[in-house]
């Protein structure tokens, strides 16, 4: 998670390093997911989840831990900018979502 202040910093590392061929990189905008309904259809977009996706936390734990639909790399990077405005309509969900990508 990548908060506002550092965001120019970390593009210069991210988009210098040679090991973005091997990793699928998927950015995406913390300001965009300022709650749980607005996170679920991001995420789903972004991520390209499978249709069997549905909005909760379940589904998000379930998709996010399989990508077996991404291309074959030898890994995935998921890099979440703005990332104070993540649910902040809805703080109380946080711990779901850092669960879910831990």
């Amino acid at each position: 998670m990548i908060p506002k202040e550092f965001s120019a910093e970390f593009d210069s590392l991210l988009h210098a390093q040679e090991w973005k061929k091997e990793l699928n990189v998927i950015e995406m905008d913390a300001s965009r997911c300022i709650n749980k309904r607005s996170l679920f259809t991001e995420w789903k977009t972004q991520l390209e989840f499978p249709f069997y996706f549905s909005d909760n936390w379940d589904s998000l734990d379930e998709c996010i831990n399989d990508l077996s639909w991404f291309p074959d790399k030898k890994g995935f990077l998921l890099v979440i900018r703005n990332s104070e405005d993540l649910l902040k309509e809805q703080e109380e969900d946080l711990s779901y979502c850092n669960e879910c990508v831990a």
